[in-house]
């Protein structure tokens, strides 16, 4: 499923410092999890939008935006921009129903294949949750992605 990454609500001006954590759970609201990265999110925000994991694919990548340095081996940070940031606190007031609906939706994108659906629910809700957080904190949504 990939490496371990974590979507961090943090001030929008601690790029850099959530870039230099090794752990920023420890300092900062987040949850990590394997195997999700800017990708995987720009097509959770197409899926949303548009019903599509490549109608919008292109406008929400550019909208999960490199926040520090892209330097290979070290880990990375991805900042949400507001809108993508609002949108996926959308989830946060969907039904079950509904976010295993998405999930189902995103187990037959090429990106997700082989995840259980319930994984894939799990990660949605969370995400949306915190994205939640993030907006009515009106902070910033960031994802640290390890090498």
């Amino acid at each position: 499923m990939g490496g371990l990454s974590e979507l961090v609500v943090a001030p929008a001006e601690s790029a850099e410092e959530v870039l230099a954590s090794d752990d920023p759970g420890r300092r900062w609201t987040s949850f990590a999890f394997k195997g999700m990265d800017n990708v995987k999110f720009a097509l959770l925000l197409s899926m949303i939008c548009s019903q599509s994991p490549d109608a919008e694919f292109t406008r929400w990548l550019e909208a999960v935006a490199p926040a520090g340095s892209e330097e290979s081996g070290t880990p990375q940070v991805f900042r949400f921009s507001g809108e993508a940031t609002r949108r996926l606190a959308e989830i946060a007031s969907l039904g079950n129903d509904e976010v295993e609906d998405l999930a189902e939706d995103l187990q037959r994108v090429e990106d997700f294949e082989g995840w259980e659906i319930a994984e894939i629910s799990e990660l949605v809700r969370q995400s949306g949750d915190l994205a939640d957080t993030a907006v009515l904190e009106e902070t910033a949504l960031f994802l640290w992605v390890s090498p």
